[in-house]
């Protein structure tokens, strides 16, 4: 045996041993983690299907509504809840490295209870003028009815808050049980409504903002004993290094405030076009469909995401090792290629058997669109994996860069869903969001290029701290 096989032996032999290293101390340190985030989003994927099941006694023109409803909250959660949220999770080590925990926990409880009252006083603004402008539109409309649906928005979106936060600390047991728990106490009171009366979205509205309410204080409750002890004195050096985080964290969040608007567009905003240019029983329609595919895609994905994300936040922006960084970026590319085999596993199947899936969680009425399933998948696959593939430009310190694909995918898919829903009806709408998102999805790539990273880059040259 020559010098240079010893070498080569020698060399596959400390590969192999790093490997095998990489692996148990994965399987010490993460694998608990893994498996409540997987269990927890099992159970809701499984209670989602329940839900569905029940939601679609309501006429389709009730599910409308009630889809309608949703579309407003997921807006005013991505320009308000959605950017303080990526600022929260980006900069949550950097406050815990300055020993500033507990006034990382303060600002956010500021920040929900200003963004709450900023809504409600938005709602009530626009009910006043919408009520002495167009008086005879407005009189269908209870003002009971609007409050509804201003508390279910912003006790949702405070809740969904601290799903973050304990999230963000690693709770994921505390994290899956409570989302569980929350989720069952909502189907029974959905089922107590069904049993003695007749559904409708009103009584939707109430059941989830009553269960939601409940479990907002508990978790509130919970979450503070986690940043109860605050180490250091709130000298001035401290208080100026609380400042510029706070200007750093700003900085970083107003992008997101652009992103949040167009990506509404690119997702949610096709429930409002059906709606004016089509019924609001065909939003209830299409909302079924959108909905099994966000159970069928979107929930792996943040499955992923929710793992990964603070993962390798830890690993990149919180080590100075070079090995350390590299399984950040590897940790990142493993979970590219699983989001890529989803997606296409997902698409074949919906194409083939997406006929049964629609009669399990529904019923007969919803299957006349069909043809839709498998179109959507592939559509908001792909988003879904630009907006995996743009955490890159995030470990940059460069959300900025996205801005264009954003506004640029935006305007797209506004001009797309008109001239589609037009033409093709539903079907319309649905190849719209298709094309924006491989639109979106090559502006992506060709941003990420710009600052050196391409896909199932290995480089740790572009990191900027």
């Amino acid at each position: 045996m020559n010098r240079i096989q010893m070498i080569g032996m020698s060399y596959n032999s400390r590969t192999l041993k790093l490997i095998q290293l990489e692996l148990l101390n994965f399987k010490e340190k993460y694998f608990k983690e893994v498996a409540w985030v997987i269990a927890g989003q099992i159970s809701m994927i499984i209670l989602g299907v329940v839900s569905i099941k029940l939601l679609t006694t309501m006429p389709h023109s009730e599910y409308g509504k009630y889809n309608l409803v949703l579309a407003l909250s997921a807006f005013l959660t991505s320009i308000l809840y959605g950017p303080a949220e990526q600022g929260f999770v980006r900069y949550y080590f950097e406050y815990k490295k300055a020993a500033l925990e507990g006034q990382f926990f303060k600002m956010i409880l500021k920040f929900l209870l200003y963004a709450g009252l900023f809504i409600f006083l938005l709602f009530s603004v626009f009910y006043l003028a919408a009520t002495f402008l167009f008086n005879n539109m407005v009189k269908q409309y209870n003002f009971l009815a609007v409050i509804n649906i201003v508390i279910f928005i912003i006790v949702s979106s405070s809740n969904l808050a601290f799903n973050s936060i304990l999230n963000l600390l690693r709770k994921r047991q505390l994290n899956a049980l409570f989302s569980i728990s929350e989720r069952i106490i909502s189907l029974l009171f959905i089922s107590l409504i069904i049993f003695f009366s007749s559904l409708d979205a009103q009584l939707v509205l109430v059941s989830m903002t009553v269960a939601a309410s409940v479990f907002l204080v508990l978790k509130f409750l919970k979450v503070r004993k986690f940043f109860t002890d605050e180490n250091i004195e709130m000298n001035e050096l401290a208080t100026q290094n609380l400042k510029k985080l706070k200007n750093q964290m700003v900085t970083f969040c107003l992008p997101f405030l652009v992103w949040g608007i167009t990506g509404w567009v690119q997702i949610s905003s096709d429930k409002f076009i059906i709606s004016n240019y089509l019924n609001i029983s065909n939003v209830g329609l299409y909302s079924l469909i959108f909905t099994i595919t966000s159970y069928l895609i979107s929930t792996p994905v943040n499955i992923i995401t929710q793992f990964i994300q603070p993962v390798v936040y830890e690993k990149i922006l919180n080590s100075s090792k070079n090995e350390e960084i590299k399984l950040g970026y590897k940790l990142m590319n493993y979970a590219l290629v699983l989001i890529l085999v989803l997606i296409c596993f997902l698409f074949i199947f919906t194409f083939f058997w997406g006929n049964s899936l629609i009669l399990l969680l529904s019923n007969n009425t919803y299957l006349y669109h069909i043809n839709l399933l498998p179109i959507l998948c592939l559509g908001v696959g792909i988003f879904q994996l630009a907006q995996f593939y743009i955490m890159f430009g995030f470990i940059n310190n460069t959300p900025n860069i996205y801005l264009p694909a954003k506004i640029i995918s935006g305007i797209f898919a506004v001009i797309f869903n008109i001239y589609f829903i037009n033409k093709y009806q539903l079907l319309g709408i649905t190849l719209s969001l298709l094309l924006v998102s491989l639109v979106y999805f090559s502006l992506v790539i060709y941003a990420n290029k710009k600052i050196g990273i391409r896909l199932f880059t290995k480089s740790t040259s572009v990191i900027s701290k």
